[in-house]
């Protein structure tokens, strides 16, 4: 005999007479999607979020690899279950995928992923979207605003500087929101297809992206704000004035003449760090960047452009015409900023 709580909790309220029972709604299992933004031009970059300690408590984990080959998320899964070894991985990185650069920042990330057992999902652009268009026609704009600049043409470079950030804006729109989709799918196409996942009741989705990439972030806030949560490797951000000149045209803003003038300065002194690796800490180098650009007018960098023009500035004199004018340049990983190809002495404050 069938006890009566048997029966009540598995039969329906009400049954029309011909109908068959209603079926059983399989149980969803709850996401839970946790962004970490910082750089990620170093091992150190992602230290400092706290990502091996938050990788642990992932069930997924969604690294920021922009133009992978579809092969690539195959091997980031056989690398997270063991089949294969980061040495593997990274000769198949350099001889079969040339577009992928193997940096400090992704060989920390291999080896985070080697034999962990998680679940890894490429969301990000895959080679040769069309979207890499935008960024192409952008980086165009870019590069001839600044051989504008160097002829002197201070107007027009301003003018071509604006149409590049315009269409790097596009970009990055259309990029974040194909990576939301592909969060979004992906992981429901994982629950489905893996039994494991499916059986969890709360799926723990690990997100690692930039930090400009914070309205990704927002939209799976708003939908959900119990479901999704972010911390950033430091606070508050600084942002260079070409991240800050995308965001505003990304979010429909007005990019001031000042901002766009202070990016020119920006490209030539971001050069010249990276050239000599004074630090593996980008944030440490964005801030310099800014405070550095943010003592520039307008009319202090149209004299520049003149100077260019003119031949008696260059890139490798700019920090010592810079610190001639009373801009005063911070240190960088406790180092004094030369430019090491120039005749500058070291000890030159």
């Amino acid at each position: 005999m069938f006890e009566r709580g048997y029966l009540k909790s598995n039969l329906p309220e009400k049954l029309v007479p011909g109908e068959p029972f209603p079926e059983k709604k399989e149980e969803l299992s709850d996401i839970f999607w946790r962004f970490l933004s910082s750089p990620h031009g170093s091992e150190n970059d992602l230290t400092k979020t706290g990502l091996k300690k938050e990788f642990k408590k992932s069930d997924i984990y969604v690294p920021e690899i922009v133009g992978y080959p579809s092969a690539l998320q195959v091997f980031l899964q056989e690398l997270s279950d063991g089949e294969i070894t980061p040495g593997r991985l990274e000769q198949n990185l350099f001889y079969g995928f040339r577009g992928i650069t193997l940096d400090e920042s992704l060989r920390y990330q291999i080896n985070l992923i080697y034999k962990s057992h998680k679940y890894i999902l490429l969301a990000d652009l895959p080679k040769d979207s069309e979207i890499e268009g935008l960024y192409e026609t952008g980086n165009k704009h870019y590069n001839h605003a600044l051989e504008l600049f160097e002829a002197g043409k201070f107007g027009a470079s301003l003018n071509e500087m604006r149409v590049a950030f315009t269409s790097f804006a596009l970009y990055f729109s259309k990029r974040e929101a194909h990576i939301k989709t592909g969060l979004e799918d992906g992981v429901k196409k994982l629950i489905n297809e893996k039994s494991s996942l499916k059986k969890k009741k709360k799926i723990n989705v690990l997100v690692g992206l930039g930090s400009g990439h914070t309205d990704i972030y927002h939209k799976f806030y708003q939908e959900n704000p119990t479901a999704a949560s972010r911390s950033f490797s430091s606070s508050p951000i600084v942002y260079t004035a070409s991240s800050e000149a995308v965001r505003r045209s990304m979010f429909s803003k007005q990019i001031p003449d000042r901002l766009l003038a202070q990016t020119f300065i920006e490209h030539v002194l971001m050069s010249q760090i990276e050239e000599q690796k004074l630090t593996d800490d980008h944030e440490e180098v964005e801030r310099v960047l800014r405070e550095i650009t943010n003592q520039l007018t307008p009319e202090n960098i149209e004299k520049m452009s003149q100077l260019y023009k003119s031949g008696r500035l260059d890139d490798g004199r700019l920090l010592k015409y810079l610190r001639s004018i009373g801009v005063k340049i911070p240190r960088i990983n406790g180092k004094i900023f030369v430019y090491r190809k120039s005749r500058e002495d070291d000890d030159d404050e």
